[in-house]
């Protein structure tokens, strides 16, 4: 579509301040494709320039069953690239699908420079502290949900792969607990307001701020999106308490008054023009 081009055209130019953008289309017309495709073409480029990295840790294969973090064997800095922010889980998971096809898509091309991305929600399993000695029965418990989604993804590949793309694979650049992504936070972090909120409040996310701090910081060029779904649902009281988060975020980030850091992209439906 002719809007998803011009996105591409206005994410990648080159005036500063002249790269954010708001899509308002009809319905069916490709409007997450307009903030998708950049994204992912941003991020796909930028691995080119990684160092080849380790396989996978797959700690939930591990005999007796121990955590340590799924990347514990890459060299490249990590750090959330780009935040999708969604007003409720539905309209998360609705879109969950779309970035699975793409980054497997991606990361089948890439070969061994994985791009990896993540649902931080409050069902995303591994709550509390990282695992210790103290807490090897929640480790137990979580490797055999892993090891469950592992078996059912490859079960459905073989009978039915036109469906795999709505079942989890965290072998392939999907991060699937909250320890896995606040050891090493994954380039598309999938979120909704209020837990992004509770995330900045918390002792146990400061690691994946601090990560993406660092990797803003080490290159001029690299820049934090930052994807608002849904833009006419923030109005009023919640409009101002979203935006609030959003400074805080920026501020934690060290990127509150550098608008040339920053990219704000969003899809509104045409209707609620």
């Amino acid at each position: 579509f002719r809007s998803q081009a011009e996105a591409l055209r206005v994410f990648f130019g080159k005036s500063e301040g002249k790269s954010n953008f708001v899509v308002t289309s009809g319905t069916g017309s490709g409007k997450t494709e307009t903030f998708l495709f950049p994204i992912l073409l941003e991020l796909a480029m930028e691995a080119t320039t990684w160092n080849s990295q380790r396989a996978p840790h797959q700690w939930w294969n591990t005999q007796p069953p121990t955590w340590g973090a799924i990347r514990s064997g890459e060299s490249r800095l990590p750090g959330v690239r780009t935040l999708l922010l969604y007003p409720t889980n539905a309209l998360v998971e609705d879109q969950m699908v779309r970035l699975r096809k793409s980054i497997r898509s991606i990361n089948g091309l890439l070969k061994q420079r994985p791009v990896w991305f993540g649902r931080y929600t409050s069902s995303t399993p591994g709550s509390g502290d990282l695992p210790t000695r103290a807490n090897l029965d929640e480790v137990r418990r979580r490797a055999a949900e892993i090891q469950e989604m592992c078996q059912e993804y490859d079960d459905f590949a073989l009978s039915k792969p036109e469906i795999v793309d709505q079942l989890v694979d965290p072998r392939n650049g999907e991060m699937v607990t909250r320890w896995d992504m606040v050891s090493h936070a994954p380039d598309i972090l999938v979120t909704n307001y209020s837990m992004l909120s509770a995330m900045m409040m918390r002792d146990l996310e400061i690691p994946l701020f601090e990560q993406t701090k660092t990797w803003l910081a080490s290159d001029s060029r690299n820049r934090f999106n930052i994807v608002v779904d849904e833009l006419h649902l923030y109005r009023g009281t919640q409009g101002s308490e979203v935006a609030m988060i959003l400074r805080n975020l920026l501020q934690r980030l060290g990127i509150a008054n550098r608008p040339d850091k920053i990219r704000f992209l969003s899809k509104i439906g045409r209707a609620h023009v």
